[in-house]
């Protein structure tokens, strides 16, 4: 149950978003809408998002080698005890462009990896 609680939470607030890189990084603050809007470019920003069960901060990179999307998530804090062992790990994911709609879609968390990847997976199903 806590582990499908962490990875709902996780692919809610960092998923939602896709995202071509610019010059500089936008500032969306705590908007997830704009960091969302950019996401679907890979247009570097970053944001500090919260959901109701955690603060995370999220920053896209922009496009890799391989023309992907890098995003990086970092768990900042949570009231959640079943969270209080996340709270400082963090991620780096990669996401494809979708050829249908030329954006960029939701990575699978197999497309990441990072302390926060390792700690979801070792927290009991």
């Amino acid at each position: 149950m806590k582990k499908i609680l962490v990875v709902l939470a996780l692919s809610l607030i960092i998923f939602g978003c896709g995202g071509g890189s610019g010059p500089a990084i936008r500032d969306c603050g705590s908007d997830s809408i704009c960091f969302d809007q950019q996401l679907t470019k890979c247009t570097q920003a970053k944001a500090t998002i919260s959901d109701g069960l955690a603060t995370y901060y999220m920053e896209i990179k922009g496009l890799d080698a391989e023309k992907a999307c890098v995003t990086y998530t970092k768990l900042q804090s949570s009231d959640s005890p079943d969270l209080a062992d996340l709270i400082g790990k963090e991620m780096t994911c990669k996401s494809q462009i979708n050829p249908e709609t030329l954006e960029f879609g939701t990575p699978d968390v197999s497309a990441c990896s990072g302390s926060l990847v390792d700690a979801m997976n070792a927290i009991p199903e």
